[in-house]
């Protein structure tokens, strides 16, 4: 079933960004947001954590000051991430060994899961260096 996830939101992207122009940083809030969607408050599955955690946070220095909300919204990329994380409980800091937070698997990127993640968020996976990081793993 993960699998098709990751199929479902790959299609759901492509036709996203085809739809017109959109700013890379607005496309990487989106893809984090559609990799968090579906888990309850306070909830979070390996999707989410690693869109919120690694490749979103990668993003903030680059994406911070960019609206991304939809509609009358305003907020800002940071805005929009730290919203996602409180609204799922993920602690993206103290990601190390034995740690409470997410760990930052941003040299670890072998298996399935990153090559699944690339495929289905790829303005995030390009934007992070995970396709890179993919592409050296495989060597």
């Amino acid at each position: 079933f993960a699998s098709l996830a990751f199929v479902r939101s790959a299609d759901a992207m492509l036709l996203f960004r085809a739809a017109g122009g959109i700013h890379p940083c607005v496309a990487e809030m989106r893809e984090t947001q559609y990799a968090c969607k579906g888990n309850p408050h306070g909830q979070a599955n390996r999707e989410c954590n690693f869109a919120v955690c690694y490749t979103a946070h990668l993003a903030r220095k680059r994406c911070g000051h960019i609206e991304t909300g939809s509609g009358a919204s305003t907020a800002t990329f940071d805005e929009d991430l730290d919203k996602l994380a409180e609204f799922h409980g993920i602690h993206c800091k103290d990601g190390g060994q034995g740690g409470k937070g997410r760990r930052n698997a941003r040299f670890d990127c072998k298996g399935e899961f990153f090559t699944q993640f690339a495929a289905a968020y790829p303005s995030s996976a390009e934007a992070s260096g995970l396709n890179d990081c993919l592409a050296n793993a495989s060597h």
